[in-house]
């Protein structure tokens, strides 16, 4: 397909379904590489979660053409960063380089992308399940009670949703062989299923030949498509964590639509001024240490999380009521012009700052068709924002009938990943 042009990234589709984007920054000497692949964890099978990270990981074995791994190779080049991240609904390979050593990270990209089942052994599975299991159990000895976002995702999503099943674990990490390994690289690590992103300061028609050079002969099948899946209508919940700290949280949440959609941009906004708010609301409280407001947007629904953070052993429980207040207060009344205006512009200028860095920008423009998004730098949808759409989405999803509600509290005899209480806001 010809290059097109949208704002100042070119995008280019080779005849095997790769996704390119290139946009040149002659302000850095370093170029970003990202390449991300549309499946993620919410796509392991049932009994063998862990198989999309388990992969991201083989992708670093050593290889015929690169024997020492993708990592000796592009380091040998210069490389600043390089590593591997894969989330609910995508796997990104990201690596930092100096200009000069371009191409071969290009090479070295397609290569391991190209020809990992020739090359990975059960051997390389073993030793590469082990590492996955030292995460696990690293990530879960530096979080008190970790089973605090576990449940409230259940509560939030249910099992019937790919957000709301389980995460890996132990025994389904175990379960995995190179076999397992093989079917899924196959089934969704074809090149009409990844995009490949480049910003640095080469001419953008002399990264394009370099990436049909070397990804133009990959070959693979379609990926399965994703069965496009409503929000579940939840009953609200309150849940208590008990866990051996003297520090409680706050949480509360709610499912609100997919990543890209006008209402997750109106409720960004929303939730940075319910931010600000809840921040001078509580500058000087002896028992708050910090305020969050924030929304997760993911490929098949996001989530509107309000985080509170307590001082040492004070109980933030007499807070839920007085921030739901002041939530229903903003909604109902709506944000002041002032504040409206002050956030679209926050927003709407972060997505195409020249003072991000070539890495940002390259994660950025690699993850949107994951979500179904077009390829220009900056964001249209908050300049289509106004006061009524945004108090519309926030009253639409912040429903308290759809709220969940999380404190971790404090319990000197509680196991470290916490004990959960359920029960039902009706």
């Amino acid at each position: 397909m010809p290059t097109r042009w949208a704002s100042d990234v070119a995008a280019h589709t080779l005849d095997n379904g790769l996704l390119t984007l290139v946009q040149q920054r002659r302000d850095s000497s370093f170029t970003g590489v990202c390449l991300t692949v549309g499946v993620g964890q919410s796509d392991d099978p049932p009994d063998y979660e862990g198989l999309a990270h388990l992969t991201e990981h083989l992708m670093f074995t050593p290889t015929t053409e690169l024997p020492d791994g993708f990592g000796a190779f592009v380091e040998a080049t210069g490389a600043s960063y390089v590593n591997a991240v894969t989330s609910l609904d995508a796997t990104s390979y990201c690596t930092e380089v100096p200009n000069e050593g371009l191409e071969r990270v290009l090479y070295a990209e397609a290569m391991r992308m190209g020809f990992l089942l020739a090359n990975v052994t059960e051997d390389d599975v073993e030793r590469e399940r082990a590492a996955v299991l030292h995460e696990q159990r690293e990530r879960g000895s530096e979080q008190v009670g970790w089973r605090m976002g576990e449940a409230v995702d259940e509560a939030l999503w249910g099992q019937s949703h790919p957000y709301g099943r389980a995460r890996e674990s132990e025994d389904s990490v175990e379960r995995l062989r190179l076999e397992h390994v093989q079917w899924f690289v196959q089934r969704w690590y074809g090149p009409q299923n990844m995009t490949l992103a480049v910003v640095g300061p080469e001419e953008p028609t002399r990264v394009q030949e370099w990436i049909r050079r070397y990804f133009g002969p990959l070959r693979g099948q379609a990926p399965p498509e994703r069965q496009e899946i409503a929000l579940p209508e939840r009953e609200p919940t309150r849940i208590t964590v008990f866990a051996p700290t003297y520090y409680d949280r706050l949480m509360f949440a709610w499912t609100t639509p997919r990543a890209h959609d006008l209402d997750d941009a109106a409720l960004s906004v929303l939730g940075q001024i319910f931010e600000d708010r809840l921040g001078e609301r509580y500058e000087d409280a002896d028992d708050i240490s910090q305020v969050a407001v924030e929304v997760v947007s993911r490929a098949r629904g996001s989530t509107f999380y309000v985080l509170v953070g307590g001082e040492k052993e004070n109980d933030l429980a007499p807070r839920v009521r007085e921030i739901e207040a002041e939530l229903a207060r903003l909604l109902e009344e709506g944000p002041t012009e002032e504040e409206l205006t002050k956030t679209t512009r926050r927003w709407h200028r972060s997505f195409g700052s020249p003072r991000r860095s070539v890495l940002t920008v390259a994660s950025r423009l690699a993850s949107r068709r994951v979500h179904g998004r077009d390829v220009e730098p900056g964001d249209p949808r908050f300049g289509e924002l106004d006061r009524e759409a945004v108090v519309e989405a926030g009253r639409r999803w912040l429903r308290p009938e759809r709220r969940v509600v999380a404190q971790r509290r404090m319990h000197r005899f509680a196991s470290f990943e916490g004990d959960v209480r359920r029960r039902s806001l009706r």
